[in-house]
């Protein structure tokens, strides 16, 4: 079991690879493909980080909330205003939001971060859903935590229908920026620390992007949602608040393939050679030329009737069983197949967290421990992907990406024999064709 230090969240955005040539090769023959221009380097590993959770469906309906802050899904200040639970649908609630203090100052809960952070640096996204029963002066914004010193921003409803916005930097111009009443406002708020800019959408429209905020000193660490002054008091319900950063996980496999000979086939040294521990027999494996000044790892399968693999392991053989754990590799397919990614225990294979197949219909199904989840979508021949796992484990679940598409998100995995993940199988099932071939580069795995 890993036991890594708490680490200082610091978030990143995913690079993507982009290919100008690759170069395949078979024996003595070697053909050339040119058909992309530029290279850019993989991104490393992260994961979700939650700094602040609400739903309020574990609360009992008719229940008021109460300001025992983030770690208890409750505001830290309620600001003298009232906040019932309320019954949505069976399972789901909400939040009732009244101001019956009688007056009309501007009023806001006040949301702060588990532990209290506050985050200077990556990339941090704030979502909620907020619905208001009558057009009124409502308000939304980011603050630093402890405090409302610094206006990351500020989102004033009108009670015209419209929204304005402010931040340090002072008025923002905003678009799509009108609303209506009994409407579900999603809003999600996204601040990259790094380039000090925000990005609003509400229900999908974007509403401001890249925006400067024009603070340096201070990192986002509040979230504020109630009434600006001269408001009519009118209630408004809020369900779904998230605040989430992405933080870079301690590696435990990087392959970046290129400290290895060109040409060469890649050994079984394991995760301190940055190499796997097996290759199934009936499979080759070339070091390639895949882009200028890059290379990769081409498997090909020899024989068909069997599936076949390379078994990849983590560093001193650990086995994670518990945290996160995520999985990127870039992936190019040199024709429609049957390929699979597996994802199992340390040194067997009885546990199954994920089993990716790329069938030869162009199609990709996904099946697990718990059970399958049917085709979660499509693939081409000769173009390059970014595939990516992210497990936690802590509430055994996972989510796999092609690229920007979600192919499953949250899926239980269903392994409940006590083993933790330790590997990933890259190879092929056992309908493959004999002479199937994929490439493989930049392969990391990353544990919290």
């Amino acid at each position: 079991m890993f036991g890594f230090a708490d680490f200082i969240l610091t978030g990143l955005i995913y690079g993507e690879m982009i290919v100008l040539k690759k170069f395949k090769s078979s024996v003595l023959l070697v053909i050339i493909i040119t058909w992309l221009s530029t290279v850019a380097a993989a991104g490393v590993p992260a994961g979700e980080q939650v700094l602040l959770q609400a739903d309020f469906n574990d609360r009992v309906a008719g229940s008021f909330l109460g300001d025992g802050g983030a770690s208890q899904g409750e505001p830290m200040d309620l600001s003298f205003l009232t906040f019932e639970v309320i019954e949505d649908t069976p399972g789901e609630n909400l939040l009732l939001v009244t101001n019956d203090t009688g007056n009309t100052d501007g009023r806001s809960l006040r949301w702060e971060l588990i532990d209290d952070a506050e985050i200077t640096a990556g990339v941090v996204t704030f979502s909620f859903q907020f619905t208001p029963s009558a057009l009124d002066r409502y308000s939304m914004g980011v603050r630093e935590s402890g405090g409302s010193a610094r206006t990351f921003l500020a989102m004033t409803y009108a009670a015209n229908g419209t929204i304005s916005a402010t931040d340090a930097a002072g008025v923002i111009p905003l678009v799509n920026n009108t609303y209506a009443a009994g409407v579900t406002q999603n809003v999600i708020m996204v601040f990259d620390m790094d380039a000090g800019t925000s990005d609003v959408t509400i229900n999908g429209d974007v509403i401001l992007a890249a925006r400067e905020h024009g603070i340096t000193d201070r990192g986002v660490g509040r979230l504020l949602t109630g009434y600006s002054s001269s408001n009519t008091a009118n209630p408004f319900t809020l369900d779904n608040i998230l605040v989430t950063t992405l933080s870079p996980l301690p590696l435990v496999l990087d392959v970046d393939l290129e400290d290895k000979v060109l040409g060469d086939s890649i050994g079984t040294g394991g995760a301190e050679s940055n190499e796997p521990i097996s290759i199934t027999n009936g499979m080759s494996t070339e070091i390639i030329e895949f882009g200028p000044a890059n290379q990769a790892l081409m498997m090909q399968n020899s024989t068909s009737g069997s599936a076949r693999s390379i078994r990849w392991e983590f560093l001193d053989n650990a086995e994670a069983k518990e945290g996160l754990v995520a999985i990127e590799t870039d992936v190019y397919f040199d024709q429609l197949d049957n390929y699979q990614f597996q994802v199992r225990q340390a040194s067997g294979s009885s546990s199954s967290f994920s089993n990716t197949r790329f069938l030869v219909n162009g199609l990709i199904s996904i099946t697990d421990s718990g059970g399958s989840a049917g085709i979660v979508g499509s693939y081409v021949a000769s173009q390059l992907y970014r595939l990516r796992f992210t497990f936690d484990i802590d509430n055994g679940t996972y989510t796999v990406w092609l690229d920007d598409d979600i192919l499953v998100e949250n899926k239980p995995y269903g392994v409940d024999d006590g083993n933790g993940i330790g590997s990933i199988l890259t190879g092929f099932q056992s309908s493959a064709s004999s002479g199937a071939s994929f490439v493989i580069d930049d392969l990391q795995i990353g544990v919290s």
